[in-house]
């Protein structure tokens, strides 16, 4: 359970990593979070509340909303908005009296051309640096989050020198996520090979002045001594409300034997279809601990009466080769089923909902079918040798009686 606790007071507000503000879809009742915030002055389970909007509940609520969560206990109190919300003195004074400690500031750009260009907002440059420059005069934490894109790589230096300047408290450089895995949006996301040295001196000057910095999104093995700051913990959603894409959609083929597995997402899928899954650059640690492969929901019975129980006709999709897996484990956007070769190569099959636009081995009627979790001796080319006729099998047998949701 995270301290922190999201609350989308409007389907306005930001959507961390991304460019474009959109996409949630619900907003939390006021009601509904004064409860909560009335219970945690006693249990204290949660430290922060990240207020989120910049719409009309935003303008009709906000204030209530942060009243709520100061007599609740929280200690930090943090509004994601747009700059324009936090321009005037008077506005900016009115909110830090409310009870809001914490603001959280898009800059995406060095100037106004760069940044209104990435944010689809004309004029928000201006309004970024008048928002920052009000914040300045308050005793209130200010993170930066800069989305990192092939748009403003060059000019990197340069937002996060202007962060610094303007009295950026933290400063949040993200890998780009986009919303949506188009052509366009592809043409946004750096590659590995130019991301990480464009980091290096962002994350040292950050150092230097003695700000906070943080990245997120960017492979743990790749950041060297500086993987301390990688940050991909994502805090409670109120009403299970989560912002952006879940993190189903990143993965890595090196998680069953990399040390750092349980902080490093890994790659997500836009990035995979841009520009492939990077085996030859990420280099994982090796293990000092166990892996603990994920919950296996069902698992096959043992001895000479050896048989599926539970989920069978998932079991059952792989026709003769079920007596190759361990069982299944089914949750609603996927099937997951650990499988092991004869040198002893372990790794997981996948079968999530059909989706066109998604980099997979094959595709059946109904799902996307991939492999994850590569643990053991066997290169990519023999695993695939290993795995094809089982894959070929679940598309034969998928007559469309068996389906997952897709992952929102």
């Amino acid at each position: 359970m995270s301290k922190d606790l999201l609350v989308t007071i409007d389907s306005e507000g930001p959507l961390p990593g991304q460019l474009r503000t959109g996409g949630r879809p619900a907003r939390v009742e006021l009601a509904r979070f004064a409860e909560l915030a009335e219970r945690n002055a006693t249990s204290r389970d949660y430290e922060r509340v990240i207020l989120v909007g910049d719409g009309e509940a935003l303008e009709q609520h906000g204030f209530a909303f942060a009243t709520a969560a100061r007599e609740g206990g929280f200690t930090h109190v943090r509004l994601d908005t747009s700059a324009r919300r936090l321009t005037q003195a008077q506005q900016v004074r009115a909110v830090v009296m409310a009870g809001v400690n914490e603001f959280s500031v898009g800059l995406h750009g060095d100037c106004a051309e760069l940044h209104d260009q990435l944010s689809g907002r004309p004029g928000d440059f201006a309004k970024v640096q008048t928002c920052l420059e009000r914040l300045s005069k308050h005793e209130v934490r200010v993170v930066v989050d800069t989305i990192v894109t092939t748009a403003n790589l060059a000019a990197l230096a340069q937002i996060v020198e202007l962060a610094i300047a303007k009295g950026a408290s933290r400063v949040a450089l993200w890998s780009y996520l986009p919303a949506e895995d188009t052509p366009e949006t592809r043409a946004l996301i750096v590659s590995l090979d130019a991301l990480i040295p464009a980091l290096r001196p962002a994350i040292a000057r950050c150092r230097e002045a003695e700000v906070e910095v943080v990245v997120r999104h960017v492979p743990a093995c790749l950041l060297g001594d500086a993987r301390d700051i990688l940050d991909n913990t994502r805090p409670d959603a109120l009403d299970g409300v989560r912002p952006g894409r879940p993190l189903a959609q990143f993965n890595c083929l090196h998680e069953a034997k990399c040390e750092h597995a349980e902080a490093c997402l890994g790659l997500h899928h836009a990035y995979v279809n841009a520009h492939g899954w990077e085996l030859e650059r990420l280099q994982p640690t090796p293990r000092v601990r166990p892996w603990r492969e994920r919950d296996r929901s069902v698992e096959r019975t043992t001895g000479g009466a050896a048989g599926p129980r539970g989920h069978a006709s998932w079991l059952a999709l792989l026709g003769p080769h079920a007596e190759r897996v361990a069982g299944v484990s089914l949750t609603r956007t996927e099937a997951r089923y650990p499988m092991q070769m004869p040198d002893g190569t372990r790794f997981v099959l996948v079968l999530s909902a059909r989706d066109d636009d998604a980099r997979t081995f094959i595709q059946s009627a109904s799902f996307n079918l991939a492999y994850t979790d590569v643990e053991g001796p066997a290169q990519e080319r023999a695993i695939a040798t290993f795995v094809e006729p089982v894959l070929r099998t679940i598309a034969a047998n998928d007559d469309g009686s068996l389906c997952l949701d897709a992952k929102a």
